[in-house]
């Protein structure tokens, strides 16, 4: 039962850590956009490169941060990596939905799709760097 808890701990900490940070970017994803008073891109294609780039540079900033995993157990490390963006995904989606009925501008970045690529490049990123 112990060993339970510690591993949905674990799995719980990597989804918050993730989402957090995806969060973050959304944030500086929305006040860059107010400010130069740029639209939402036109090439879904162009957005979907930024989305990996911007993943793939807080990835590797984020090993500054906590340069281990955060699931210990390498089975369970490379089955979250399918886990966690579901998860992400999921409750972007949810956020886009909530500005949409809210009456706010919902970003590609709240979005299933957009929320699960982004966390699935971060935790690739970290899979493939943290030792």
């Amino acid at each position: 039962m112990e060993l339970f808890f510690e591993i949905l701990i674990q799995f719980l900490l990597e989804v918050g850590a993730q989402l957090g940070i995806e969060l973050l970017a959304e944030i500086g994803i929305r006040s860059t956009s107010k400010k130069t008073g740029a639209g939402r891109p036109k090439n879904s294609l162009l957005a979907v490169f930024g989305y990996i780039l911007l993943a793939a540079f807080c990835g590797g900033i984020s090993m500054w941060i906590y340069p281990h995993h955060l699931i210990q157990n390498p089975t369970l490390n490379a089955a979250s990596l399918i886990l966690v963006p579901l998860v992400v995904g999921f409750v972007m989606g949810l956020r886009g939905k909530y500005l949409v009925r809210k009456g706010k501008l919902a970003i590609r970045l709240d979005s299933f799709s957009y929320g699960f690529l982004f966390a699935l490049v971060f935790g690739l990123v970290r899979f493939s760097l943290v030792r």
